[in-house]
């Protein structure tokens, strides 16, 4: 071997970092102290709330900026959070909305149109079956059963099949002008939500644009998967309805928190439009609903609307009873005491409901009389 052939030198090994010690101190004079607080960011705490006992400093030598950790008492217990993750409770907060549909509000006629609206051409209306992807008329039909739950204001949720179909290119104009009257709703109603479908993978994610006049539009993106294709989805949809311009693209996912399967991003987009929607009341941060809640809340509302027997309940007939008395005496001391017939020009009164079967002879008399 010359002298001139090259030998390969041992790579350095990797230089090990030494863990940031911490150490907790307490501030005994932190301005919320005894404050009701809420945990609003996206953590295993998410919508708790409760009263500060105590604020901790978390001291490191090599942090760069000063982090603070809470101690809250709540009524299911204390916990631990970041000072970054919570925000003062609001005295002025509206009533939460209600997490339970009164379908007594929902008459057959109703039902039967929520059917054949959902269904569609395909009729494909099915229940959500865990580790199973969601067809888009049952995310359709969930949208559909929290807006007749929360009743939103300035409110437009489009649903994945017309949502698809903007984000496979621009909509060719019609003479009805629908397709122009859905460019103006989405630009100008104040929140627009739309449940995107994207494929491969096939993936449901959720776009927000919310336009108030006089100031720049907001839009947010989440998705519950790491990926391109669904953003790349939510950018053409973007571009298509001139929402944004074409040298622009959707902003990045805002969500920290993703899902653990394969099948529930249905369940997982369409929770964060709830969420959306009752922060746009004005309501506090919510605790998560399960996705088993959910599983259940939209396949009893698809279950009602649905069902082959959803004929209105006939309407009650309560049977009259008239009194039996023995003697007329005391069908008249029955008049008298009654609070629902009126006396007479002569004083008397009575009525059938309270002298029953004399009443009718009482009548008679008056009328052999006159």
């Amino acid at each position: 071997m010359s002298s001139d052939a090259l030998v390969a030198l041992p790579e350095p090994p990797p230089e090990v970092k030494t863990p940031i010690k911490r150490t907790l101190e307490e501030v005994k004079d932190h301005p919320l102290l005894k404050k009701q607080m809420r945990v609003v960011a996206e953590c295993t705490n998410e919508g708790r709330w409760g009263e500060v006992t105590k604020v901790h400093k978390l001291v490191a030598k090599e942090a760069e900026s000063q982090e603070f950790e809470c101690t809250i008492f709540s009524p299911h217990g204390t916990f631990h959070e970041s000072l970054k993750n919570i925000e003062e409770v609001l005295a002025e907060a509206p009533e939460p909305k209600g997490f339970k549909l009164d379908y007594r509000r929902i008459k057959a006629h109703k039902r039967t149109a929520l059917r054949h609206q959902l269904e569609g051409d395909d009729g494909n209306l099915e229940l959500i079956v865990v580790n199973t992807m969601l067809e888009q008329s049952t995310v359709a039909a969930i949208l559909h059963e929290m807006e007749l739950r929360l009743s939103p204001k300035d409110t437009k949720i489009v649903a994945p099949s017309i949502a698809t179909a903007w984000s496979l290119g621009e909509v060719p104009e019609d003479l009805g002008g629908e397709v122009a009257a859905f460019k103006v709703i989405v630009k100008t109603t104040k929140h627009v939500f739309f449940l995107l479908w994207s494929e491969p993978p096939r993936h449901y994610t959720m776009l927000y644009v919310r336009n108030i006049e006089g100031q720049p539009r907001h839009i947010e993106f989440k998705d519950s998967m790491p990926g391109d294709t669904a953003r790349m989805t939510a950018t053409r949809t973007l571009r298509h309805l001139g929402l944004i311009e074409h040298d622009q693209e959707c902003p990045e996912p805002c969500n920290t928190s993703r899902q653990a399967d394969s099948w529930s991003c249905g369940l997982w987009a369409s929770r964060w439009v709830e969420r959306q929607l009752r922060e746009n009341r004005g309501e506090e941060r919510p605790v998560p609903t399960s996705l088993a809640e959910m599983q259940n809340r939209a396949n009893e509302f698809i279950s009602k609307i649905c069902s082959e027997d959803c004929s209105e309940a006939p309407s009650k007939s309560y049977p009259t009873y008239e009194p039996v008395h023995g003697t007329l005496e005391e069908a008249l001391f029955a008049a008298s005491l009654c609070t629902k017939c009126l006396p007479a020009k002569a004083g008397t009164k009575g009525c059938r409901a309270c002298m029953g079967e004399f009443f009718e002879t009482i009548r008679q008399r008056k009328a052999r009389c006159s």
